[in-house]
């Protein structure tokens, strides 16, 4: 049956549902044969959003298991959502949503961020974040399986390098308009598929060769309108370096794209390592 007793856990967590688990056996030799771990599916409490959904397994020996969706396949099967996922033993478990509280914070640079329960990476503040070069992570990456999206608030002016790199559960970044300075933030973001950038970002020294290394996934780069240094030709990020020269360079190609060739236009002067 589908469980409906709701229980709170606390602030981590919303709209709990607590479910017990036993299995009647016919006779004693199926106890003998009984082996773990065993997989269950269930149907998915309409009050769970599945997208948020988290089992929490509480162990016969007194520990609680955390099964996130990375534990868990999630699918819908007429009207209805199930959740499968193995147990390595029979005992109580609670369905539940992360909920959008922040489970890690701390500051970078001059502001701060955080991870919330829906994998939210929140940057926010006055000024910039720090740099990770040589090899260091910036400290949410401890996080990155649970990061799936980028916020990045009104005040930021500044992202540094490899701020972004190992978040390979996100698809799409979009830096917003006010970002004035954008380093090699983008480096080893394997699923990265789009990039929007805003015009307020300018060209300068970091920006450019390893801007988007390691990325094999992207596709589309794109630049909002009135951007003085960079624009996008379907997606192909280009660049103004002499407007009174009408000198124009290719500066980074979506390695993603499935194009077996591409043409760089006439207009184009030099590829300044876009490949």
């Amino acid at each position: 049956d589908k469980p409906k007793e709701e229980h709170i856990l606390d602030a981590a967590y919303d709209n709990s549902v607590a479910v017990s688990f036993s299995m009647t056996l016919d006779n004693a030799a199926d106890a003998e044969n009984l082996e773990v771990p065993v997989k269950v599916t269930l149907p998915v409490p309409e009050t769970i959003n599945p997208d948020f959904l988290v089992i929490l397994h509480y162990k016969q020996n007194g520990e609680v298991e955390e099964l996130t969706l990375t534990d868990v396949h999630v699918f819908r099967k007429g009207s209805t959502v199930y959740a499968s996922f193995v147990l390595d033993s029979f005992s109580d478990f609670v369905m539940t949503n992360l909920s959008d509280e922040a489970i890690a914070q701390g500051v970078t640079g001059s502001v701060t961020w955080q991870v919330t329960g829906w994998g939210n990476l929140v940057l926010s503040g006055e000024g910039g974040t720090a740099h990770y070069w040589d090899g260091e992570d910036a400290p949410w990456t401890a996080y990155a399986d649970r990061i799936t999206n980028v916020v990045i608030e009104q005040g930021v002016t500044q992202i540094g390098a490899r701020v972004f790199s190992g978040l390979n559960n996100v698809t799409e970044i979009t830096i917003p308009e006010g970002v004035e300075m954008l380093y090699d933030a983008f480096d080893n973001c394997l699923n990265l598929q789009t990039v929007y950038l805003p015009a307020s970002v300018v060209m300068n020294w970091g920006v450019g060769y390893n801007m988007f290394s390691n990325c094999p996934s992207l596709e589309n780069i794109y630049v909002a309108e009135g951007n003085p240094t960079f624009f996008d030709d379907d997606g192909v990020l280009m660049a103004v370096l002499h407007l009174e020269e009408d000198e124009y360079y290719l500066h980074a190609y979506p390695v993603g794209r499935k194009a077996a060739s591409y043409t760089v236009p006439d207009y184009v002067s030099g590829l300044d390592g876009a490949f």
